[in-house]
């Protein structure tokens, strides 16, 4: 089942990770799951969907991502390989990235960060969007709020020397 798990900013729910929506059992796209999993991102009012998935993994799942063009949700793509952390030549577009994702928190406007699973990958760019609102113990307060977040000591890491 679909949930977002939110990370508190200022007692607001405005930052949240999950898994893949429309993700089912068996580790593929399910159009009536994904209309479901819709309602809840719907009924949450996010703005923005921002997915770490490379085309590798869409493909496997057997998504396209034209689908999101028919909803009034932005929807950024900065993928990222799986247990993986962003690479050296994409620091600009990271930056970049979190910088969007601040700007729509600032203005209260909900932001969903989604990998395949909601954990590694989510997690580390939602400690990242909190280094960067000024929050300490950035990797700690995604832990206390997502089961399993930050996965990989390569992770962990990427997010402690972040600037």
């Amino acid at each position: 089942m679909f949930s977002i798990s939110w990370i508190p900013i200022e007692k607001k729910n405005l930052l949240g990770v999950s898994q893949f929506p429309g993700k089912n059992l068996n580790n593929f796209f399910d159009l009536t799951l994904f209309a479901k999993d819709l309602e809840i991102i719907n009924k949450q009012k996010i703005k923005l969907i921002v997915s770490l998935l490379p085309d590798i993994e869409l493909n496997k799942l057997g998504f396209d991502d034209f689908i999101w063009s028919k909803e009034e949700i932005e929807y950024i793509k900065f993928p990222i390989d799986d247990f993986g952390v962003p690479s050296n030549n994409k620091f600009d577009e990271l930056k970049e990235l979190i910088s969007t994702i601040k700007k729509n928190l600032i203005l209260s406007n909900p932001v969903l960060i989604h990998c395949n699973g909601g954990k590694g990958r989510s997690g580390m760019i939602a400690a990242l969007v909190l280094k960067a609102m000024k929050e300490k113990d950035t990797i700690k307060k995604v832990r206390e709020n997502v089961v399993g977040a930050i996965e990989t000591e390569e992770q962990e890491t990427f997010v402690e020397n972040w600037i």
